[in-house]
């Protein structure tokens, strides 16, 4: 082998070395810096999470927190208008970020709304249409179009939608939209999830429907009872600032000299 062949081969090895090195780099833990193991096949054993749906969910935040002892309760809105109006890519859009980030690292997700006008069954149309139409759709961008993961019945009111959804995805909600709930696939990937598991919690039917005057006294009650506000043991802004520093971040605070030289600093020279 003559020495411009040997060369050829060892620069070879040493860049296939090299982008194996990179590929294990980009693999392991950004923190532990340890390798993990193969990927999940399933769904870890994640703890459940829990909404309320504005408006009328407001009205079980006091059991949500005082009887189930949840208090980290988040809040979506699924709006019941526009499940009337099948409006797809706009209960897309406002489909929460943590709703949807919680859905697809495999946690149990309870939506929790009272009906307002189903006074007999007392389950709201942002439930029984709004949440299952959000799981199918999920499903559809995260699992595929044609995948056994994907569900396959639907039941609205006693009939199966899964075709007909499976239409809506394909021809009737937008791009951005799907690509809005792409974002999330890797997340889905990563950990193994292949089930969806968003469950809709109801109770008798409101009595307050449009009082919004009522809803935000429920809010402040439920904060007032709330055992961790307003007490003595929360740190401080400067405390707080302190720990952020000691762990390599900042407040940003515009007004802050260091702020403003940082950006000068950034600005582009003219040619």
């Amino acid at each position: 082998m003559t020495g411009q062949k040997a060369w050829g081969v060892g620069f070879c090895v040493g860049a296939a070395r090299a982008s194996m090195n990179r590929a294990k780099r980009i693999d392991a833990h950004p923190l532990q810096r340890k390798y993990p193991q193969k990927r999940s096949s399933g769904i870890f054993n994640m703890p459940p999470k829990h909404f309320i749906n504005l408006t009328n969910g407001i009205e079980t935040l006091r059991v949500v927190r005082e009887e189930l002892e949840v208090q980290d309760a988040m809040f979506v809105r699924i709006q019941s208008s526009l499940c009337e109006r099948s409006a797809y890519d706009k209960i897309l859009m406002e489909t929460d970020h943590n709703l949807l980030l919680h859905l697809a690292t495999g946690h149990p997700c309870y939506v929790y709304d009272l009906a307002s006008r189903s006074k007999r069954y007392g389950v709201p149309r942002a439930i029984w249409y709004g949440l299952e139409f959000i799981k199918y759709a999920c499903g559809y961008c995260w699992f595929g179009s044609e995948s056994e993961l994907l569900q396959s019945e639907v039941l609205l009111r006693g009939k199966n939608v899964a075709g007909e959804w499976w239409k809506v995805m394909r021809h009737k909600v937008s791009k951005p939209v799907k690509q809005r709930l792409k974002y999330y696939s890797e997340f889905v990937e990563e950990l193994g999830v292949q089930e969806l598991r968003a469950y809709g919690v109801v109770g008798r039917a409101t009595e307050y429907d449009g009082c919004k005057e009522i809803y935000a006294k429920m809010v402040r009650a439920s904060y007032e009872l709330n055992p961790s506000v307003g007490t003595d043991d929360q740190p401080s802004k400067d405390e707080f600032r302190l720990r952020l520093e000691e762990s390599g971040l900042r407040v940003f605070d515009h007004t802050d000299p260091f702020e403003h030289n940082i950006r000068e600093s950034a600005k582009m020279k003219p040619l």
